[in-house]
């Protein structure tokens, strides 16, 4: 299961989100989870379940997008 960007927003929106966090890979890829009931759920794209960024910029041009404020960041491990 993936929530979509309008999903997303509406989350937000209406103060739904318990956190966002967004996880890099060992090449600096990003990917953003939604903690929803204490589980990790991926914010998909039309072509994938789960959404990836590859720039900071692209992330933040996502984050505004959606209206998000703040998330966590972590480092994945290998």
């Amino acid at each position: 299961m993936a929530i979509t960007e309008s999903e997303l927003s509406d989350l937000i929106k209406t103060g739904a989100t318990e956190e966002l966090v967004v996880v890099f890979d060992n090449e600096a890829v990003a990917r953003v989870f939604m903690v929803l009931n204490g589980q990790r759920v991926p914010i998909g794209s039309a072509r994938h379940p789960c959404r990836t960024f590859k720039t900071s910029l692209a992330l933040v041009r996502f984050m505004k997008k959606v209206g998000v404020k703040s998330f966590k960041t972590e480092v994945e491990d290998d």
